[in-house]
């Protein structure tokens, strides 16, 4: 019979696994957040309108992680599996970033 227990060797594997599971992005959040984003940002009059917009976006979601950290540090939430992560937090934030670049002032 063979021997199914895992080696040490396998250990970096398995936890690899378990962290990456947990811990991946989910890419498909970020991307229905930056679809609505870009279908509000076209509905506003101009490109000044839309800097401003993504500037709030952005601070609103730089307080959002920040309460999400405190909360995750303090022990208070658990991240499981398919829950928030701050990754998601950090691609989100990068790419209202993206957008309010797009509509800044270039200076001479």
């Amino acid at each position: 019979m063979p021997d199914t227990r895992e080696t040490s060797s396998d250990l970096p594997r398995t936890v690899e696994a378990v962290v990456n599971a947990i811990q991946q992005p989910s890419r498909d959040r970020t991307e229905q957040y930056a679809a609505r984003l870009d279908a509000h940002l076209a509905t506003l009059p101009d490109d000044a309108s839309r800097r401003r917009f993504c500037e709030a976006q952005a601070q609103h979601w730089i307080s959002l992680y920040e309460q999400w950290a405190r909360a995750v540090d303090s022990g208070r939430l658990k991240v499981e599996p398919g829950d928030p992560t701050a990754f998601d937090y950090t691609l989100t934030i990068a790419a209202i970033g993206q957008r309010k670049a797009k509509f800044a002032k270039v200076r001479a």
